[in-house]
């Protein structure tokens, strides 16, 4: 009779437990019942009142207590205290070990008769029960490991699928969608996007208008359908909540609802999940559905938790994929940016050294007189010595004939010969020409030589620049300049060189050459009347300093900021391009060096000009 009973209840390996607890102590209604079930995942507690006894006004705290005491395979009494009244109560309990138990505690008030019967039938109820129990619990973790398995190896080929997915197009969600279905065990599903995730990926909203959508005006939701319509999801809105369903705040199951498919080509459906998806500024990205029918059990939590952790997944792929889309795609463009700048500072090179080489013409232009005059004045002391020179010889080869000829008549008279040689000696001024041709040739030379360092000097300074950094005498480089700029200076300025004791430097040579003639110029025009540059060189650490100092007019204060300005000129039409100091600061600069100046109105001007002896490596 027990079984029948037990079968009755038991369906598809389930048992309805209050049930069957209920019909077996139908004809024993003189106590109150309470099954206890232990595993690990938590505990049941099922109460029954019996129909001829006091209710039972007891915690759930103190039946649980009482069920731990229980003894495994005996009945044992117990006492309680129920509405202020000592009870007595029979408990026994069946220990499945690994923290599973079963056990039933019956509760009968003061007077309480436990018939061997009954107590047989709880025993093997019990035993029956927590058996079952233990089985369903089993069969359960055995179909979580197989979702989980299963899950394992949905989850791996959508790795390899959104590795080359970077658009979150209609391909992607109905794919999306497909995986949805088999992780929760679907028969439908569906989505309904309300912006692009390609659109928000990295924190900005670039979803804004439509370039036809009036402004103003919201874009309406695209829905994607598998097996279903957008028609019934909505039914299901009105009649379960529509925020609830269409914009959901979180992941929300709805199970055992009824409502019907707007067609009949549809089963009807009667569990769904509604999984919302976010932007990283929080907006509604869309929300996915997924639907069971009436013939399959309901979601459950590892549904939802599996959906979820496939959606994240897949959603971190693709904003991974877009973001790295993104990343090559401003890659490119940056390259393309650099080739393009790369170009432009050539050009900007190129084009700073036409205007330094200019500026060095601008500058022998200016100083093209007074080079010409430093030339000119060797070249006419030479011109001048040669033509001497010249008659020197004219006259000297007319002695010789002359000697030649009293050779010839007086050759054999030694005395008489020699007197005649020292006639015409007298006559051609033999010793004078002697002395001063001496005096002429080293004139000649050091004219020449002069006149060759001017031009040295002049093919070195407008040389056009290369830009290829040597190791320099900056001594020479100064002198050099001097050599050029001297007839600027030697009537009005006289120039002091006091050099110090300086190893040579690593620069640009005719570029700083520039620098040395702009500052000495600039230093010559600043005296008005008679003065003095004095030209010094120092150590300083690791650098060398170059002063160039003049006791001219000075500079105005207001005129200091624009100094290095390009095209700033005090000097009149003509004199001067506005573009030395702006050129030498940007040499100097180039340098890794710097440029400082300190005027005085009235008193004078210094520059200094600091250099490294050594470059600084780049990078």
């Amino acid at each position: 009779m027990l079984l029948e009973t037990f079968a009755k209840y038991l369906k598809s390996g389930e048992i309805n437990i209050e049930a069957f607890l209920d019909e077996l102590l139908r004809e024993h209604s003189h106590f109150n019942l309470c099954w206890y079930w232990v595993e690990p995942g938590g505990n049941r507690l099922l109460k029954l009142p019996g129909s001829s006894c006091e209710s039972l006004e007891l915690g759930e705290r103190e039946i649980i207590a009482l069920a731990h005491k229980a003894v495994e395979g005996q009945w044992e009494s117990f006492e309680y205290v129920s509405n202020n009244s000592p009870g007595c109560g029979w408990a026994s309990k069946i220990d499945l070990g690994d923290n599973y138990f079963s056990s039933i505690l019956l509760f009968g008030g003061s007077e309480f008769t436990f018939e061997r019967e009954l107590r047989d039938k709880l025993t093997i109820a019990l035993v029956a029960m927590g058996m079952l129990s233990f089985s369903q619990d089993l069969q359960s973790h055995i179909m979580d490991m197989q979702r989980h398995i299963r899950f394992q190896a949905i989850w791996a080929e959508a790795q390899e699928w959104i590795k080359n997915v970077d658009e979150d197009n209609d391909e992607f969600y109905l794919e999306l969608l497909t995986r949805a279905e088999l992780v929760s065990q679907s028969i439908a599903s569906a989505i309904r996007i309300c912006v692009r995730r390609e659109e928000t990926v990295g924190g900005i909203d670039n979803s804004g208008v439509d370039a036809g959508q009036p402004e103003g005006q919201e874009q309406p939701d695209r829905w994607l359908v598998r097996k279903t319509q957008k028609e019934f999801i909505e039914a299901v809105a009105d009649q379960l909540g529509r925020d609830s369903v269409l914009a959901p705040a979180e992941t929300r199951r709805f199970n055992d609802f009824n409502v019907n498919p707007v067609s009949g080509d549809y089963k009807p459906v009667r569990h769904m999940v509604a999984y919302p998806v976010f932007t990283d500024n929080k907006q509604l990205n869309c929300v996915l559905y997924v639907l069971k029918n009436g013939e399959e059990s309901g979601y459950s939590q590892l549904d939802e938790i599996l959906l979820s952790q496939l959606i994240t997944q897949v959603y971190y792929g693709l904003e991974k994929n877009i973001l790295l889309r993104r990343l090559e795609s401003r890659h490119q463009e940056l390259d393309a940016e650099r080739k393009e700048q790369e170009k432009l500072i050539q050009k900007l090179k190129d084009t700073t050294s036409k205007l330094v080489q200019s500026e060095k013409l601008a500058s022998i232009g200016q100083l093209a007189a007074g080079v010409a005059h430093e030339i000119n004045n060797p070249v006419g002391y030479v011109s001048s010595n040669i033509s001497t020179l010249s008659d020197y010889v004219d006259a000297m080869f007319e002695l010789l004939d002359e000697i030649k000829k009293s050779v010839e008549h007086d050759g054999g008279d030694p005395d008489r010969l020699k007197a005649r040689i020292g006639e015409l000696e007298h006559q051609y001024e033999a010793d004078y020409i002697r002395s001063d041709v001496q005096d002429l040739i080293a004139e000649s030379k050091d004219g020449i030589h002069r006149v060759r360092q001017i031009i040295q000097s002049l093919k070195d300074f407008s040389r056009p620049d290369t830009g290829e950094y040597t190791i320099a005498d900056l001594h020479r480089t100064i002198d050099q300049t001097l050599n050029i700029v001297n007839n600027e200076l030697k009537h009005r300025v006289t120039v002091i060189k006091e050099y110090g004791d300086i190893p040579e430097v690593e620069m640009v040579e005719s570029q700083i050459g520039q620098v040395i003639l702009n500052l000495l110029v600039n230093a010559g025009h600043a005296i008005e009347q008679q003065g003095q540059i004095v030209i010094r060189t120092i150590v300083e650490g690791d650098q060398v300093c170059l002063s160039v100092e003049d006791n001219g007019q000075g500079i105005p204060k207001e005129n200091l900021e624009k100094l290095f300005d390009p095209f700033f000129t005090t000097k009149p039409v003509g004199r001067g391009t506005g573009l030395g100091l702006a050129l030498s600061y940007g040499i100097v600069n180039k340098h890794q060096g710097r440029i400082e100046v300190d005027s005085t109105p009235g008193k004078g001007t210094t520059f200094k000009v600091y250099l490294p002896i050594v470059q600084p490596k780049k990078g």
